[in-house]
């Protein structure tokens, strides 16, 4: 079960902010908002199991409106999300509904981004365009795509995460998992050798791969190549740009967009994750999306209902355990 916070302060110069998920109106001017959500127990709960959602601390937006990208490219990963994750165990029959609901939701959102071109790369596709090329890489490959699973592939857990009382980003590991340093020296040691291939799922501004590169490079590994299943067009000019031509960049597709972004982010299966605490549901702050939307309140109750459906699914399966 998903529950509103409980109280919402409201900075005296924004308009008025109302946000029942159980049916009540949203009146929302995300330019001029200051909430506080406390710590009343909001989340996710998926049978026994509960994930926690919601950030314990103040955040303000004020922000300029962002231009609205050409192309919106957004990735299917809740059935991988769900199972590697959070552990959340779906039979066969329960993650082909779940990505059967996952396509319908997606294909959807079209009526909230009006004017922008959405298109939807499912997990077929990904797998696709992962195995064919990477099938004949001699390099190790060093994967920041947690969710692709493949015996050939070690991981670095590495995501942009928002500090607590302000809206700034940094890069840090994912939630449980070591420090980033710590991180690269473990696959120095474990890695048959120090040149490697860096693989990520998509690529906008390059933050977190340059980031990366400079990490694993510190700790001895020699970035050779970067794979990326999806990229903007300024992308590899960006990423030459920033780590030089020694670094040889590989696109694995034609998936070209102006912004990206990932299922389980807009419903809140995940999030942005918030220094020290939990994470911020795209749906709730739609800033993160990087593209406006023309039906604030009718995409916020579009991703509730689907994550509704995830939610009986997921009941379903954790009480055959």
């Amino acid at each position: 079960m998903i529950q509103a916070p409980c109280k919402t302060a409201v900075n005296n110069s924004a308009k008025a902010f109302a946000l029942n998920y159980h049916g009540g109106k949203d009146v929302f001017d995300v330019h001029k908002a200051r909430q506080r959500f406390l710590d009343d127990g909001d989340g996710l709960k998926f049978g026994d199991c509960f994930v926690r959602l919601r950030p314990l601390h103040d955040y303000e937006i004020d922000a300029p409106q962002p231009e609205r990208p050409a192309k919106l490219i957004v990735t299917t990963d809740i059935v991988e999300t769900l199972t590697i994750r959070h552990n959340i165990p779906l039979t066969a029959e329960e993650s082909r509904v779940i990505r059967r609901l996952e396509l319908e939701f997606l294909n959807d959102l079209n009526q909230y981004f009006a004017g922008t071109e959405l298109s939807v790369v499912d997990s077929n596709e990904l797998e696709e365009i992962y195995s064919v090329p990477l099938h004949k890489e001699k390099l190790p490959i060093v994967s920041i795509d947690d969710l692709w699973q493949n015996s050939k592939a070690v991981y670095f857990h590495i995501n942009r995460q928002k500090e607590q009382f302000d809206n700034r980003t940094r890069l840090a590991s994912r939630k449980g998992k070591l420090p980033l340093e710590q991180q690269a020296k473990i696959l120095r040691r474990e890695l048959p050798r120090s040149d490697i291939a860096l693989l990520d799922r998509g690529c906008i501004g390059g933050r977190t791969i340059a980031h990366s590169v400079r990490i694993l490079r510190n700790a001895g590994l020699n970035v050779r190549k970067i794979y990326l299943a999806i990229r903007s067009e300024e992308s590899l000019e960006k990423l030459g740009h920033k780590l030089g031509p020694s670094i040889e960049l590989k696109p694995l597709s034609n998936r070209v967009g102006s912004e990206w972004v990932e299922a389980r982010d807009l419903v809140g299966i995940s999030g942005r994750p918030v220094k020290n605490d939990g994470w911020i549901p795209y749906f709730i702050n739609t800033d993160f999306i990087s593209a406006p939307l023309s039906n604030l309140a009718g995409f916020r109750n579009s991703c509730l209902e689907f994550l509704k459906d995830v939610e009986q699914i997921a009941k379903v399966v954790l009480e055959k355990v």
